[in-house]
């Protein structure tokens, strides 16, 4: 099963009311992504039952998001996320 990990920008880095407002913007464009994972899932590998695969979303301070792939134990698992993905 994958896990689907968030990571959110903390608003102790806001250091002003511009910042404030980029950083709740990026943080719900990382929700927002999370969610569209959470409904095209669960995802799974038949041949790998043990694996511990990740997928994390993280919310960058610079107003944009990124999607890393942890620990996938073959491409059929990749595949399977992606062919999901652009059914959303």
């Amino acid at each position: 099963m994958v896990t689907i990990k968030l990571k959110l920008i903390g608003m102790d880095r806001a250091v002003n009311p511009d910042f404030l407002e980029a950083i709740q913007r990026t943080n719900e464009n990382a929700r927002t992504i999370a969610d569209r994972y959470e409904r095209a899932g669960p995802f799974a590998c038949a041949e790998h039952p043990d694996a511990q695969p990740t997928i994390e979303i993280s919310a960058i301070f610079q107003s944009s998001v990124k999607v890393r792939k942890v620990k996938f134990c073959c491409q059929a698992l990749a595949d399977q996320v992606e062919e999901r993905m652009a059914r959303t």
